[in-house]
């Protein structure tokens, strides 16, 4: 775990501002070394050409560094391309050229910010970023080769910001605007530059996964007329891409899979262009700027990427790496190089989709040994390979960092989790048992079939097969783990909701970090060895960002209710499943009981729990929702859904049914119904009753059909074995709770037949015993929980169930017959936003449950 805290805030603008008079300070010494000729050139890999460095490369970069850090000194991060060349350190006189010296050269620079963002009618929504939190990264020269050949268009000084690894904001500064013509006629004057920059933005509802910003150009005078235009490639209709003219097999193989996409997507019908561009930061800005559909690059280094990349992002564009994850600009990187490729492309009529193209990368079979040798895969001829499909995910097999996930990282925290034993277990002879035939063997590679990916509203999530030196059942190592990753700055979702609903981030981060944190914990693991099918946690890592919530980021390495195995999930339960899906839940209520072993056993456990998850679980509780404007608002959308499903109610409720006044009557106990659900969620646990602390448990907190795996129980064919999975909103609370959500969200018609009785009578029978077998004495009924609390529990839990639905999913869903149809084959969907019987259910429930209980207002 790593947490990122508070510290000095920065502007970002203000920054872009700095550099990009820095950028142009940097311009200054390259047209000068270029005036007076190119001394001397030597390589710094010999006999390759594109690593040629010359005088500028080396002054640029020291007046570059030297001008940041007399504004900023050493609390700004700052990485550049010559670092460790004593002849790019900066001087005393260097140094001493302080940015914001010449007013009025200031000024102009700060207007043109001003205007971009004016004319873009920009205004950046998190302006001010921790310090800490921000790299600027430093080419001087990109394009040192284009330099010394007389290549002069291709020449830029690149300075890239970057916050948290995401690449902001970029100064590009283009020496030579007019080429290597007009600097013969301009080359006396060294101020002859021009600064083109980008100001990433947060994207919107239109489109949540763009970066679209500001473009401005500060000295644009000096570009030829349309240079800045992010319109159709330049009159033609062939499909460009632009690679420069290194002749390696990689770059063959992403040309062929861009090309291969094109075709599919019927793009262009004629010929392909390959126009041959100098430097990283050329070849991205020819996409930004209409001289070319698409960039790919491999071999580059940070400093080539980030400020082309923020340029490119705010004019509407995308890069990632060859297989579609994002760039990491971080000061923390593993390398500084961008090992998997690069690909860049603006979202044009004729232009793929970006995800067209990475999907066709990633099924080129010279791009996975490139992902191979960075993940670590042996190359061991021997290994029996399993079936691995063409397509492979290697975009989510990721590390936090985005670099891939290694084969010795694997291996070693599975290995480790496999040793580890748990009081609550009796296989203490088997867990020995399996370290000793596990010890010898080693992970050597792994697949990731891209059927087996999931990229979701909240998270990725792949399956990951594992190939061990020995893959024979008497190894005891697992086939296949689950791997479930969120970086919030990359879901659309969580964009969207950056603008729409800001303060659900906070809540959805601080939920990623209990699924890690429990999973992970001792509580899990006893949970797990006291026979409760949560999944082994085989490794779990997060990074929180105080400073910027969205920044967070969370992976998880779970055991895998994997199909092979003989697990599969439906997408609502029918009876004989909702039973076992009970009986598992009142396991786990059982063992978290405040009289259970676990618990009563040692303060550490409980200190443990309560640190790893929520005060009071579930996603539908009055705190984790924009309650007040749920509640004011029943009545009104009440009233659409009885339009929306006047059919279906005129068929399947009784006349004798008030169900034209559910709106007004919910409201008027909404309030009462949640205080009443959730009476953990306070600061002082002792003002509790007694009793209800007695109930107090770790509630699943989303306990759908599309959160448990079944399987086929070995003892009886009516009953199954339940594997529960996604517990984000897990936390304190009632045993009710759970059980009535499940009611409400998971169970077809005939699970239906009595309202639940059934289920809650299977539930509480359970409950008692295996409350007895943890410790909780023989008396469970008189001790902790009656029938008759339960069902005031669970009907309590339905209501406010209920209050969430109406007030807030079905508006936002627009419920209809035409949504439940269009939902109906929905595993993750709640059973009453895909099937008519349990929409009309929990309307007609609702209107029971109301004349049946009491609330006190």
């Amino acid at each position: 775990m790593s947490t990122t805290s508070s510290s000095e805030m920065i502007s970002v603008e203000q920054l872009l501002t700095d550099c990009i008079e820095s950028c142009f300070l940097g311009c200054v010494q390259i047209r000068e070394v270029r005036s007076k000729g190119i001394s001397s050139v030597r390589s710094k890999i010999e006999g390759d050409a594109r690593s040629a460095l010359t005088e500028a490369d080396v002054k640029a970069q020291a007046v570059v560094i030297g001008s940041l850090r007399k504004t900023y000194g050493a609390r700004l991060n700052v990485v550049g391309e010559e670092d460790g060349n004593e002849d790019a350190t900066p001087t005393e006189s260097e140094v001493c050229e302080s940015l914001r010296k010449d007013v009025r050269f200031s000024e102009c620079v700060k207007e043109a910010v001003r205007k971009a963002c004016e004319d873009g009618g920009f205004r950046q929504g998190e302006d001010a970023v921790s310090m800490e939190d921000v790299c600027v990264f430093v080419d001087p020269v990109d394009g040192t080769r284009e330099f010394v050949e007389g290549r002069l268009e291709n020449c830029q000084c690149l300075i890239g910001i970057s916050v948290n690894g995401r690449a902001v904001a970029g100064a590009i500064g283009l020496p030579f605007p007019k080429g290597a013509k007009g600097f013969e006629e301009d080359k006396d004057d060294a101020e002859k530059s021009a600064i083109v920059f980008g100001l990433c933005g947060m994207g919107g509802a239109d489109d949540p996964e763009s970066d679209k910003g500001v473009v401005g150009v500060f000295n644009e005078h000096l570009l030829a007329d349309g240079y800045v235009t992010t319109s159709e490639v330049n009159g033609s209709e062939r499909f460009s891409i632009t690679t420069g003219d290194s002749k390696n097999l990689l770059l063959k193989a992403s040309v062929d899979a861009v090309v291969e996409a094109a075709k599919e997507n019927q793009s262009y019908l004629q010929d392909i262009d390959r126009p041959l561009v100098g430097g990283a930061g050329s070849k991205i800005v020819n996409v930004a700027f209409g001289k070319a559909d698409v960039a790919l690059m491999h071999p580059t280094c940070l400093w080539d990427s980030c400020a082309p990349e923020a340029v490119l992002k705010a004019a509407g564009g995308y890069v990632s790496d060859f297989f579609g994850a994002p760039l990491c600009h971080s000061k923390d990187a593993r390398t500084v190089e961008n090992n998997l490729g690069i690909i860049a492309s603006m979202p044009r009529e004729k232009t793929p989709k970006r995800a067209e193209m990475c999907a066709k990368l990633r099924e080129s079979e010279t791009l996975r040994a490139l992902f191979g040798k960075e993940a670590g895969f042996s190359e061991d001829g021997s290994v029996k390979k399993s079936d691995v499909q063409k397509a492979q995910a290697f975009d989510i097999a990721r590390a936090l960092d985005g670099a891939p996930l290694t084969v010795d990282y694997l291996n070693d925290e599975i290995l480790c989790s496999l040793s580890r034993k748990s009081a609550y277990s009796d296989d203490d002879e088997k867990t020995d048992d399996v370290m000793s035939m596990t010890s010898s063997n080693a992970l050597v590679s792994y697949s990731v079939n891209e059927d087996t990916a999931v990229r979701g509203l909240m998270s990725d999530a792949v399956r990951i097969h594992l190939e061990w030196k020995d893959n024979s059942e008497k190894s005891r190592t697992p086939k296949s783990l689950f791997y479930k990753r969120v970086d919030m700055q990359s879901l659309a979702h969580v964009r969207l909701k950056k603008s729409t609903a800001p303060m659900k981030i906070g809540r959805d981060v601080r939920s990623f970090y209990v699924e890690s944190a429990f999973l992970s914990s001792n509580a899990a693991r006893a949970l797990h060895s006291a026979g409760v099918g949560v999944p082994r946690c085989y490794a779990s890592a997060f990074q929180l960002n105080e400073n910027s919530s969205v920044d967070s980021k969370f992976a998880l390495c779970l055991e895998d209710f994997s199909p092979e195995d003989g697990w599969y999930q439906e997408k609502s339960l029918n009876l004989a499943q909702a039973k076992s899906a009970v009986i598992a839940l009142a396991r786990m209520h059982a063992f978290f009981l405040p009289d259970a072993n676990y618990l009563k056993e040692s303060e550490e456990n409980i200190r443990e729990l309560e640190s790893a998850v929520w005060r009071s679980g579930t996603y539908w509780q009055p705190s984790m929702q924009t309650m007040d404007e749920q509640v004011a608002n029943l009545p009104q959308r009440w009233e659409n859904y009885l339009k929306s499903f006047e059919k279906e109610i005129a068929e399947h409720v009784p006349k004798t049914n008030d169900i034209g006044t559910v709106g007004e009557r919910l409201q008027k106990v909404a309030v009462a119904i949640g205080n009443e659900a959730f009476p953990f969620d306070v600061d002082d646990i002792a003002s509790v009753p007694e009793r209800l602390r007695k109930q107090r448990t770790i509630a699943h907190g989303d306990p759908k059909a599309g959160n448990i795996f079944l399987k086929e129980s070995s003892s009886s064919s009516s009953s199954y074995d339940c594997g529960l999975i996604d517990f984000q909103w897990s936390g304190f609370g009632l045993p009710g709770t759970d059980l009535g959500h499940f009611i409400c969200a998971s169970v077809t018609a005939d699970a239906l037949f009595d309202d639940g009785q059934t289920l809650i009578d299977v539930y509480y029978e359970n409950f008692c015993t295996f409350a007895t077998e943890f410790g909780c004495g023989a008396n469970v009924s008189e001790s902790i929980l009656t029938k008759d609390e339960l069902r005031r529990q669970v009907d309590v839990s339905i209501l406010d169930t209920m209050r969430c639905i109406f007030g807030y999913q079905w508006h936002r869903a627009k419920a209809s017959p035409d949504m439940l149809e269009r939902n109906k084959n929905s595993v993750g969907r709640n059973s009453y936003n895909k099937c008519t019987f349990n929409a009309v259910w929990v309307m007609r429930r609702c209107d029971e449950l109301l004349r049946l209980n009491a609330f006190h207002r």
